[in-house]
């Protein structure tokens, strides 16, 4: 029997991966390509060819994965709604990626027009506080929370 613990959560994600599909939001993959370009300079720049050329490789799969899953936005939320409630660890992942990424761009994206001011910022405060998309990253968020 499925306890009502999980699958409230798991409604709730659900929801927030339908409304973000409606909405076509899904996060930008430019932070987490930056985060593993730079890793990767690290790692060439420190360690002997041998290793680095494994370890580099080993990378690049977890991020083209990691990339894939947050590209999908709602949909990796709605698999990840459905998979909590068998497997807790798994389903709280996927709804981290497929809304963690898309929460970090449109952070950055309303920091980046606050920064340049005018009317473009009063815009953008408008625009996200009656956006449907900001409505899913906060169930998908308190699905997340609601998981213990």
């Amino acid at each position: 029997m499925v306890s009502l613990r999980r699958s409230i959560p798991s409604i709730l994600a659900i929801i927030s991966g339908i409304l973000m599909i409606s909405v076509s939001w899904s996060g930008g993959l430019g932070l987490l390509t930056g985060v593993f370009s730079f890793i990767q300079d690290y790692i060439s720049q420190n360690f002997s060819s041998e290793y680095a050329s494994l370890i580099i490789l080993s990378l690049t799969l977890i991020e083209q994965i990691l990339s894939i899953l947050a590209g999908l936005g709602g949909i990796t939320v709605i698999v990840g709604g459905l998979i909590l409630i068998r497997i807790k660890w798994l389903g709280k992942f996927l709804i981290t990626m497929g809304s963690g990424v898309t929460i970090l761009t449109m952070l950055f994206l309303f920091g980046q027009t606050m920064f340049q001011g005018g009317p473009a910022a009063t815009e953008l405060v408008l625009i996200m506080l009656n956006s449907t998309g900001w409505i899913a990253v906060f169930l998908s968020l308190l699905a997340r929370y609601l998981v213990r």
